[in-house]
């Protein structure tokens, strides 16, 4: 052993003297060559176990942690109580012609993804934007969900200056109500406008769908043909917010559901899910979130490796539609989706596993006699598109409606409308599986805001 030790010695004795022996400029380049031998690969694997460790990062929370077991793999059951994060996904109906006169806007698209990191199951709920719920910090106050965020903004005037300050109250204002409406915590949030939307789209390729029926503007112009095409990102923003339906807006979210659960599955099989925070990163200015980059590396790995298209369940807040009055003294009536209440208990304790108690079921006044309710499903006049030009799906809300006072005021977009790849001769996605190919081709309405009222 100390002949050994007397020869370990030796040999750094000799490679000391040959070290100082070397020039100062080869001294540092060796120095510096052993560094990056050492770190870049434990960092690469710190970092891919970061990333892959979606669970522990992803629920919030302080957890204490349980010893590792003999693999070195964590046992996810011992360290959480729940293993389901709530993601809220707030679509709002602003874009950038907007911007120019608005201050406040209302989430008409409003979900909330249930993500079991167990099993990888999904439960995707849309509440309709016209439900009666209690508005957050309103005292019992009811109102329709979609202006939940007008009142967390015109709230925040009193007390706050800066715009940004009142835009977070505002959609702290929707978290909350969406929160209250399910009983269920909302873990995190993803908030996009019509722009984000559309981009989003565009920069992953499009999305091939099978479009029931055409699409029109409010005057007639054909915007989206019925037919399995490639939509661009303003075909799929046009096909998401019709609700030119029998039954309006509820037709709406279930064709969300649909369509989303389509481009899911094709982002997912191209690996486009991946490009998740490079995405985030270039449009940060109609894509906000309280994920953090990393977090959404890793959930989009996640949903990549874990998560099928048949393990994601789509659902509809239960419920069904309503004319009338919120409160006696209110002089005009509106069209409200009023929840079922016994059906929201089963639907929560179907997907959390939790039981809450049913709420008094919401009434409304009838409408007084002079009263000619609107059709729901109505659109407010769009202007009309010049003839061979585009036609921008804001449009729809944009033109300022002398009968009924609208002052929506927005302009037209001039953007053409065409689809940017629909002179490419690309193949659908199912005709390159079936060749084995398998690279996938790459692919409203206004309503016044109405005062809450108390229960």
């Amino acid at each position: 052993m100390q002949k050994l030790l007397q020869n370990i010695h030796n040999k750094l004795g000799q490679a000391r003297r040959w070290f100082n022996s070397q020039s100062k400029k080869k001294r540092v380049l060796l120095l510096t060559s052993i560094f990056l031998l050492i770190t870049v690969p434990l960092t690469g694997a710190w970092y891919w176990q970061r990333l892959n460790d979606t669970k522990g990062r992803l629920i919030p929370g302080d957890v204490e942690w349980p010893d590792n077991d003999d693999d070195g793999i964590l046992d996810i059951n011992e360290a959480f109580d729940e293993n389901i994060i709530n993601i809220a996904l707030f679509g709002f109906d602003r874009n950038e012609a907007r911007d120019e006169t608005h201050d406040s806007y209302r989430p008409d698209t409003l979900m909330v993804a249930a993500v079991n990191l167990e099993t990888g199951q999904v439960d995707v709920i849309n509440i309709p934007r016209d439900t009666l719920v209690p508005i957050y910090d309103r005292g019992g106050g009811r109102d329709k969900i979609n202006a939940s965020y007008y009142y967390g903004w015109s709230t925040a005037i009193t007390g706050l200056t800066d715009p940004q300050e009142r835009h977070e109250s505002g959609l702290n204002s929707v978290r909350q109500t969406v929160s209250m409406a399910l009983n269920v915590p909302i873990h995190y949030w993803v908030s996009l406008d019509m722009d984000g939307v559309s981009e989003i789209i565009d920069i992953l390729g499009g999305v091939w769908y099978d479009v029931e029926t055409n699409v029109y503007t409010g005057h007639g112009n054909l915007v989206v043909e019925a037919g399995y095409q490639r939509l661009s990102g303003r075909q799929f923003l046009w096909y998401v917010r019709n609700r030119d339906f029998a039954l309006g807006d509820i037709q709406r979210n279930k064709n969300q559901q649909q369509i989303m659960v389509a481009a899911f599955e094709q982002f997912s099989r191209a690996n486009k899910l991946l490009k998740a925070p490079e995405v985030y990163m270039n449009m940060r200015n109609n894509v906000e979130t309280n994920l953090t980059v990393e977090q959404m590396a890793s959930l989009a790995l996640f949903a990549t490796h874990n998560i099928r298209p048949d393990n994601i369940n789509t659902h509809i807040m239960p419920g069904s539609l309503g004319m009338g009055r919120m409160s006696e003294n209110v002089s005009f009536s509106s069209w409200y989706y009023l929840i079922d209440q016994q059906a929201r208990v089963e639907l929560i304790k179907d997907i959390w596993g939790i039981s809450v108690d049913p709420r008094p079921t919401d009434t409304l006044y009838p409408p007084l006699p002079d009263e000619e309710p609107d059709d729901e499903s109505e659109h407010d006049p769009p202007p009309k598109a010049d003839e061979g030009q585009g036609v921008d799906p804001s449009d729809e809300q944009d033109e300022v409606d002398e009968g009924t006072g609208d002052d929506s005021g927005g302009e037209q977009d001039s953007d053409d409308n065409d689809d940017p790849g629909a002179g490419d001769q690309e193949e659908d996605p199912q005709d390159q599986e079936e060749s084995g190919n398998e690279d996938e081709s790459e692919s409203e309405d206004e309503t016044n805001t109405e005062n809450s009222e108390d229960d």
